[in-house]
């Protein structure tokens, strides 16, 4: 349990200080029912008070918020137009490029090429025609450096090994 010293200072326990007495609880309900009324009295208009200014500046505000909104949603709604444009485009595209490759394996097979082919003058060649060439090489061919000894040569080796040693 807390004691309180025997000698105390006059006002560390002076609680009076915030007490509040009948007449400032009068006066607060009376501010407070003024605040009230100020705004319910039909006689106290914002333009007799002069806050005609604010309320303009108010209503700018929020035709510049209404008209910055609409604007947005207009280019929104123009973009959303643009696009679900551009997407039927592509579906007509890939529908036509679809018909249109079925078309061509329809017309040309291989065979209609072959055919297409001899009837332009064409000749098919005989295997008895074809050349084939064949290389074996048992040992690989190495390719002797220049020898170069000039100053730019050798810088140039120098830093080509050094950066074949770090892997680049």
């Amino acid at each position: 349990m807390l004691r309180y010293p025997e000698k105390t200072d006059v006002y560390s326990l002076d609680l009076s200080l915030f007490d509040i007495d009948e007449n400032d609880k009068k006066r607060q309900e009376k501010k407070r029912q003024a605040r009230i009324n100020r705004f319910k009295d039909p006689n106290s208009s914002l333009s007799k008070k002069g806050n005609w200014f604010v309320w303009i500046l108010l209503a700018a505000c929020v035709l510049c918020a209404f008209f910055i909104y609409s604007s947005g949603k207009i280019k929104l709604d123009g973009i959303n137009s643009e696009s679900s444009a551009v997407a039927r485009r592509v579906d007509e595209a890939s529908k036509e490029n679809l018909r249109l490759q079925a078309a061509l394996e329809a017309i040309a097979t291989p065979a209609d090429v072959e055919r297409y082919a001899v009837e332009n003058g064409l000749i098919k060649e005989l295997n008895s025609q074809v050349t084939q060439i064949y290389v074996s090489v048992e040992k690989p061919i190495e390719v002797a450096e220049p020898r170069n000894n000039d100053i730019l040569s050798k810088i140039n080796k120098w830093f080509s090994e050094k950066i074949e040693h770090l892997g680049f």
